[in-house]
């Protein structure tokens, strides 16, 4: 195959028998109705044609502005309406979210206030406290609870990734 020359190439693909399609069998009265229909969208078509084009494109503005008060004297003044519309639309959401937090927390304040109880405390009497003596310097404490400190410290990012690139 890659030793063939183009024209052998050509030849090969043009080899082949192409399928031709189908023509349509259409009698006389058919083939005449098909042609009247073609005639009709013809002129329907070139009636639309001339139907845009008999309209002006300022006197189509002119009736859009007459349907419609026109409220802006530029875009300026209509991008500056909108964003005071917007400013003044966050500024009420927000005032409504404080309203509803306020009320929330006047809610818990109800909801959580402890009932009154009056305690009655009264003195021990002769009771010492024993304080154990202070551990010696130097040496480790010997009691079960306490805390063994490890020699280095621990680190926290140790299963996280690092901030290096490598």
């Amino acid at each position: 195959m890659d030793k063939l020359s183009k024209e052998e190439l050509l030849a090969l693909i043009n080899s082949k028998p192409k399928k031709e399609r189908k023509k349509p069998d259409l009698t006389e009265e058919k083939k005449l109705a098909m042609l009247d229909r073609l005639a009709d969208m013809r002129e329907t078509v070139k009636k639309n044609r001339e139907a845009k084009k008999a309209v002006d494109p300022i006197i189509k503005e002119k009736e859009i502005d007459a349907i419609f008060e026109k409220k802006y004297s530029s875009q300026f003044d209509k991008m500056n309406a909108l964003l005071t519309d917007l400013n003044e639309n966050t500024k009420e959401v927000v005032k409504i979210k404080k309203e509803k937090l306020a009320k929330k927390a006047e809610e818990k304040m109800v909801a959580v206030e402890p009932p009154k109880v009056e305690l009655k405390i009264t003195e021990p009497k002769n009771v010492t406290l024993e304080t154990p003596p202070p551990p010696a310097v130097g040496r480790p404490a010997t009691s079960l609870n306490a805390t063994v400190r490890p020699a280095f410290p621990i680190n926290p990012n140790i299963h996280r990734k690092g901030n290096t690139r490598f």
